[in-house]
């Protein structure tokens, strides 16, 4: 059985902040949480990244959106995507969707929207 936290993280636009992002702030004993409509606005603003279960060789989680280097697929710095039920990544020219499995040699480095010039030129 496979067993992982669900964890999230969250992009605030205008503030342009990351911040942890607990389902709980939502829902209640199961159902949507309907009186907070101000958290549900702010909410809007904000885009939600996925805790993919795994971690990089230094120990850091690995999150949706997470840009990385790795050394061991010839991969100079990709970004990390869900696709097909699955946490992976696009090759070069997007020909083949690349699955996130060994993360021994994987170094998170940034993520896309704190860091999006380091996919700049690649």
């Amino acid at each position: 059985m496979f067993d992982r936290a669900i964890k999230f993280r969250a992009w605030d636009k205008e503030e342009k902040m990351m911040f942890d992002f607990d389902l709980d702030d939502i829902f209640e004993d199961g159902k949507k949480n309907t009186e907070d409509q101000s958290y549900a606005d702010y909410m809007k603003g904000t885009i939600i990244m996925q805790y993919t279960g795994l971690i990089d060789k230094n120990g850091k989680e690995i999150y949706d959106g997470d840009i990385f280097t790795d050394k061991k697929w010839y991969v100079v710095k990709a970004k990390i995507e869900f696709e097909n039920g699955m946490f992976g990544w696009w090759s070069d020219g997007r020909e083949e969707f690349i699955p996130l499995n060994d993360c021994k040699e994987i170094e998170v480095i940034g993520n896309i929207y704190e860091n999006p010039e380091l996919l700049k030129n690649n």
